[in-house]
C-alpha cells in the first residue's frame, strides 16, 4: 500500500505522512484527533507515486477522514481492551554465542516500564505499545533498542553482541540470583565448560583449578576448600539454593563437598569474605555454591512437540587409574521437562610423582602397607619382584588411596504460566569404603614398619536431598518475586577403624536428618526500580544419631562398648532467621548500594545416656542445651564507570553459631574428655575489603587487543573463636570416670581472637576472540590469641600463628580457543611455609622456665610436612641373593633417622589441556597434568599429589 498525504485546505498544519506504521502508532492519541478537527481536507498521493493517474486532489470532510481512520484502526483499537495476557510476549536474552544473558536490563524510553531477565536469561513483557521502543543494556555489551513490533516479529528471541571482553563473566550469585554488578562481594564462577576441558575429577578440583581456592585433603576421596583462611565448618557449601552445612560439620578439615557430582555441574560460583547476611551461620571465610544443571523446557509453539537433549562422557585418567562414565537426559515439553542424571567413578591407588626436589629425594614414600594374610596383618614391602628377581620399586604408589563413587540426580520442573515454576530436585549420592590416608600412614615411632593402624576408613557416604523450590514473578502488595525452597537432607557418616594385630574394628556411625524451608522476597519500592528491597527467612532443624561399638573380626560379634562420637540418646539443633536487605541504583546502574541486617537465633539439645561408659552428671542425662542469638549486617557498594572501572567496598560482620559438634562432641583422647559448655557463643568476625578493577581496549568481532586487571584487598577482625580448653563439670569437679581410668575434663570454649589479612591480584589479556592469557595470586596472613593458665602457674598470653593459613599460591594459564582445537597451558605455583608459621597445639613452660611450642597434632598436620631425614628401599646381596635393607638419607651423628619438620617447600605443577571436536556432537579431550612429574605435597594435606598423569576423555552431546 502507497503512502498518503492529508493536507488542511485553511490554517497553517504541515502536511500529515499518512502511512500504515504512522496509523498504528498514533491509534491512542488524543492529539491526532484534535488536528483533525478541520472542516476540509485534500487527499492526495505523492508526485512520485508510481500510480500517476491518482495523483489528483479531491475534497473531503472531516468526518470521513475520522471514518476512514476508525476503520483502518479498528483491529489495533480492539487489541487494545484485549486481555492482558494477549499482550504478554515471552523474551529470551542471548549473546553472541547462543549462551543465555542473567540479569539484562529491559525498559521504556520513559522508564515505566522495567524488567530485568532470569537466570536463563528470560523475561516477561507487557504493556509496550506497538511501536514502542524497548531499551536493552548489560554491562561489556552494546546497547540494543528494538521496536515492540520487532520483537514479536523475533518471537522474542534477541541477542546482544558484546562491546568488549567484561569485567566478569555473565553469572547470577547465590541464593539471590543477583548479577555481578549489583553485589559488593568479590566473587568468581567455574562453568561446565572450564570443568570439561580441564576434565576436573570431582568439584573440589575444579574449586582448586578454576577458582582460586586452595583445597586440602586428608585422603583421595575427599577436600576441604580453606577462603581467606577459614576451612570446615566456617566456609559454606550450597548446593541449588540448600545449605550442605549441617549440625555436625567440624572445624579441622572436612570432605564432604565431593558428594556433588561436577557432571551434573552447570556452574560453582564462589564468593570470597562473610556472607552471613544472606546466607547465616557458617559463612566467614565465604560461600561455595554448587548450581546443578536444570530442566529445559520447550517453547517451540508446534502443537505436541518436545525438546530432547543428552549428554555424555567417558573418562580415563593414569595417575590413578580412573575410570568414569556420565549420561545426563533433558525432556521438555512446553509446561514440564525432566532432567536425569547417572555419574559412576572407579579410583585406584593414587601414584605421586617421582622427581623430588634435592634433598628430599625420598619424602613421601609408602614403604610399606598392611595386608591381612590367613587371618593376620602383615607388613607388606611396597615393591614388585621381577623374574630376573630384581625389585621394582613402587613406593610412589600410595597404597590405601583406592575408592569409588556414584551419583544419581532427578529434576523434574513444572512451569504453569509465565510467572510461575516448581522445580523438584532428588539427589543422591553414595560411595564405597573411603580409605584415610594420613591415618593408614601413621607410625608408632620413626621405624615406616611401626604403622598404627591396620584399617582406618570411612564407610559408604551417602548423601541424599530432595527439595522443591518454587518462584512467583507475579507482583503482589508485599513483592514481585518469591522463591521458597523446602528441602529434606539425610546424611551418613561412618568411621571404622583398627590398631594393627588387634581382633576387633571399632566403628562409629552418625545419620543426620536435615530439614529446612527458606523465602526469598523483591520489592520495587518504585517504578523505575532504582530502590528495592529484599528480604526473606531460614528454618532450619538437624536430627542427629549416633552409635558406636566394635565388631570382631573372626566371627562379625557385635559390641556397643565404644563411646559415641555424640550423646547416644539424642541430639537437635534449630535454627530461624530472618533478613532485610535494601539495595539503591542510579538510573544507569553504574552505581549500586546495598545494606541490610540479619537476625538469627539457634537451639542446641543432647541428652546423655546412663549407659555410656562414663558416669556423666545427672544433669547431662537429663538433658542439657544452650540458646543463643546474634545481629549480623553488611554495607557495601559498586561503582562501574564507562571507561571501564569498576569498585567494589564491602564492610560486613559475620558469625558462625556453634553446631553440635562444637558443643558435645564426646571427644577422649590424652587421658582428656570433652564435655558441654552451656556458656557457648557465637564465633563473630568484622570484614573490611575493597576491590578495583580496570580494563583496557576491546574485542570486537573476533579482533583487537582486551586487558583487564583486579586487585582486592581485606582485613578480617575476629573474635570469641572456639578453642578447646581445661573446663569444670556443673559441680565444681574437673575430672570423669571411665572403667578405671580417671580423665581430665575439657570444654570448648569463646577463648580466642585474631585477625587474618590478605588479598588477591588477577589479570588477563585477551589477543582477539581466541588467545587468552590470564594469572592470579592469593595470599593470606594471620594470627591468633594464646591464653592460658600453665600448670606452673605461669599465665600465657600471646599472639601465634593462626592455623589453616595456606601458602601464597597462584596460577597462570594460556589458553588458544580455535572452531575445531582448544588447547590450554597452566602452571599452578604455591610458596613455601616454614614449619614456624604453622598453627600451633599448645604451648608448656618447663621447671626451668624454658617454652616449648607443640605443634604436633594440630589442625596443620605438621607432621605431614617435608622432613629433614626419611627411609627408602636399598637394594644389596646377601648370600648371592638380591635383598632389600631399609637405609635413611639424613642420619644424625648418632646414627638415627630421627626426622625435623621442615614445612611445606615451594613448587610449581605445569599441564596441558586439549580438546578436539570431532563434529558437532563429538569432541576427543587429551590431557597432560604434572609434566614433570613433580612429587609435591600440598599445606596440611595427608597425602602427596598426583604424578604425570595422563587423561584422555570422550564427550558426547545429542539434540537441541
Amino acid at each position: 500500500m502507497f503512502p498518503v498525504h492529508i493536507q488542511p485546505l485553511r490554517g497553517s498544519r504541515t502536511p500529515l505522512l499518512l502511512s500504515p506504521d504512522f496509523i498504528r502508532g498514533y491509534s491512542n492519541s488524543i492529539p491526532l484527533g484534535l488536528w483533525l478537527a478541520e472542516s476540509q481536507w485534500v487527499f492526495k498521493t505523492p508526485p512520485n507515486s508510481a500510480n500517476r493517474t491518482m495523483n489528483c486532489n479531491v475534497r473531503i470532510s472531516t468526518t470521513s477522514i475520522l471514518l476512514f481512520l476508525l476503520l483502518w484502526q479498528m483491529p489495533e483499537a480492539l487489541s487494545q481492551y484485549a486481555p492482558p495476557k494477549s499482550k504478554k510476549i515471552l523474551v529470551k536474552v542471548v549473546d553472541e554465542r547462543g549462551q543465555p544473558l542473567p540479569g539484562v536490563s529491559i525498559f521504556s524510553d520513559n522508564y515505566k516500564i522495567t524488567a530485568s531477565t532470569d537466570y536463563d536469561g528470560i523475561t516477561v513483557l507487557q504493556y509496550f505499545k506497538t511501536t514502542e521502543e524497548v531499551n536493552f543494556t548489560f554491562i561489556g555489551y552494546q546497547a540494543l533498542k528494538l521496536p515492540f513490533y520487532e520483537l514479536r516479529r523475533r518471537g522474542g528471541k534477541v541477542k546482544m553482541l558484546p562491546e568488549t571482553k567484561e569485567l566478569a563473566e555473565v553469572v547470577v550469585v547465590g541464593r539471590r540470583d543477583d548479577t555481578p554488578d549489583k553485589v559488593p562481594y568479590s566473587l568468581e564462577k567455574v562453568d561446565k565448560a572450564d570443568i570439561a576441558l580441564t576434565e576436573s575429577q570431582t568439584s573440589v578440583d575444579a574449586l582448586q583449578q578454576h577458582a582460586g581456592v586452595f583445597v586440602q585433603k586428608s585422603q583421595m576421596g575427599g577436600g576441604s576448600p580453606v577462603m581467606r583462611g577459614f576451612e570446615a565448618n566456617r566456609v559454606l557449601l550450597v548446593v541449588d539454593g540448600v545449605r550442605m552445612n549441617n549440625a555436625i560439620y567440624r572445624g579441622g578439615h572436612l570432605q564432604n563437598a565431593i558428594s556433588i557430582d561436577n557432571g551434573m555441574l552447570e556452574r560453582m560460583e564462589v564468593v570470597f569474605g562473610p556472607g552471613s547476611l544472606l546466607y547465616g551461620s557458617d559463612a566467614l571465610g565465604g560461600v561455595v555454591h554448587f548450581r546443578s544443571k536444570e530442566p529445559r523446557l520447550n517453547f517451540d509453539k508446534i502443537p505436541g512437540s518436545y525438546r530432547m537433549k543428552s549428554n555424555f562422557y567417558t573418562r580415563y585418567a593414569s595417575a590413578n587409574e580412573e575410570k568414569s562414565a556420565h549420561v545426563d537426559v533433558n525432556y521438555g515439553k512446553k509446561k514440564v521437562a525432566s532432567l536425569t542424571s547417572f555419574t559412576f567413578t572407579d579410583y585406584g591407588d593414587l601414584k605421586a610423582g617421582n622427581n623430588r626436589p634435592a634433598g628430599f629425594e625420598h619424602f613421601g614414600r609408602r614403604l610399606y602397607h598392611v595386608r591381612r594374610v590367613d587371618g593376620s596383618d602383615q607388613i607388606v614391602e611396597n615393591v614388585t619382584l621381577n623374574a630376573d628377581s630384581t625389585f621394582s620399586d613402587n613406593s610412589n604408589v600410595q597404597v590405601g588411596t583406592a575408592f569409588s563413587q556414584m551419583d544419581f540426580t532427578q529434576k523434574i520442573k513444572y512451569q504453569p504460566n509465565l510467572q510461575t515454576y516448581h522445580l523438584l530436585n532428588f539427589q543422591f549420592s553414595t560411595t564405597s569404603d573411603v580409605p584415610r590416608y594420613d591415618r593408614l600412614t601413621e607410625q608408632k615411632s620413626t621405624d615406616p614398619k611401626n604403622l598404627k593402624f591396620a584399617e582406618w576408613y570411612y564407610g559408604p557416604q551417602k548423601r541424599l536431598m530432595a527439595s522443591l523450590k518454587s518462584r512467583f514473578s507475579t507482583p503482589t502488595a508485599w513483592y514481585d518475586k518469591a522463591t521458597y525452597i523446602a528441602a529434606f537432607q539425610k546424611i551418613n557418616e561412618d568411621r571404622l577403624k583398627r590398631k594393627l594385630h588387634k581382633n576387633k574394628r571399632d566403628f562409629g556411625t552418625e545419620e543426620v536428618f536435615v530439614y529446612s524451608l527458606t523465602g526469598d522476597f523483591d520489592k520495587k519500592i518504585d517504578s523505575l526500580g532504582h530502590n528495592e528491597l529484599q528480604f526473606g527467612f531460614d528454618l532450619n532443624h538437624n536430627d542427629v544419631r549416633s552409635k558406636a561399638g566394635n565388631v570382631a573380626i573372626a566371627n562379625e560379634r557385635l559390641f556397643l562398648d565404644e563411646l559415641t562420637r555424640y550423646p547416644a540418646n539424642g541430639n537437635r539443633m534449630s535454627t530461624g532467621a530472618i533478613y532485610g536487605n535494601y539495595r539503591w541504583t542510579d538510573r544507569d546502574s553504574a552505581l549500586v548500594l546495598n545494606g541490610g541486617l540479619r537476625f538469627t537465633i539457634a537451639n542446641l539439645y543432647s541428652e546423655f545416656s546412663n549407659d555410656s561408659l562414663i558416669i556423666w552428671p545427672q544433669a547431662y542425662v537429663d538433658g542439657i542445651s544452650i540458646t543463643n542469638s546474634d545481629l549480623t549486617w553488611s554495607a557495601g557498594a559498586t561503582y562501574t564507570t564507562r571507561d571501564r572501572w569498576q569498585a567494589r567496598a564491602l564492610l560486613s560482620k559475620a558469625f558462625r553459631s556453634p553446631n553440635l559438634d562444637d558443643f558435645s562432641k564426646i571427644r577422649e583422647k590424652r587421658n582428656t574428655v570433652t564435655i558441654p559448655n552451656p556458656g557457648l557463643k557465637p564465633e563473630t568476625s568484622i570484614n573490611a575489603e575493597l576491590s578495583i578493577a580496570k580494563q583496557y581496549g576491546l574485542v570486537s568481532k573476533g579482533h583487537g587487543l582486551a586487558f583487564t586487571a583486579s586487585a582486592t584487598g581485606y582485613y578480617t577482625r575476629l573474635k570469641n573463636f572456639i578453642v578447646r580448653r581445661d573446663f569444670a563439670l556443673p559441680d565444681g569437679s574437673r575430672q570423669l570416670v571411665m572403667g578405671i581410668d580417671t580423665l581430665d575434663t575439657v570444654a570448648n570454649m569463646n577463648a580466642a581472637t585474631g585477625f587474618n589479612y590478605g588479598g588477591s591480584l588477577q589479570a588477563s589479556l585477551n589477543f582477539g576472540s581466541r588467545i587468552k592469557l590470564s594469572s592470579n595470586v592469593h595470599f593470606t596472613k594471620g594470627k591468633e590469641s594464646f591464653k592460658k593458665l600453665d600448670a606452673t602457674g605461669i599465665l600465657i598470653d600471646t599472639l601465634v600463628p593462626a592455623s589453616h593459613i595456606p601458602p601464597a599460591y597462584g596460577n597462570t594459564t594460556l589458553t588458544y580457543s580455535g572452531k575445531k582445537f582448544t588447547v590450554s597451558a597452566s602452571a599452578n605455583y604455591f610458596a613455601k611455609k616454614p614449619m614456624d608459621q604453622y598453627g600451633i597445639r599448645n604451648i608448656v613452660v618447663n621447671g626451668e622456665g624454658e617454652t616449648k611450642i607443640i605443634r604436633e597434632g594440630g589442625t596443620d598436620n605438621i607432621e605431614q610436612s617435608y622432613t629433614s631425614a626419611g627411609y627408602y628401599f636399598e637394594e644389596e646381596v646377601v648370600n648371592g641373593q638380591r635383598v632389600l635393607r631399609l637405609a635413611c638419607n639424613n642420619p644424625s651423628d648418632e646414627g638415627e633417622c630421627e626426622p625435623e619438620y621442615l614445612g611445606t617447600l615451594a613448587y610449581t605443577v605445569f599441564n596441558l589441556y586439549t580438546s578436539w571436536k570431532i563434529n558437532g556432537r563429538l569432541s576427543l579431550n587429551l590431557a597432560v597434568e604434572n609434566l614433570a612429574d613433580l612429587h609435591y605435597r600440598p599445606f596440611s594435606s595427608g597425602l602427596s599429589g598426583a604424578g604425570r598423569n595422563f587423561i584422555l576423555s570422550l564427550r558426547a552431546g545429542f539434540g537441541e
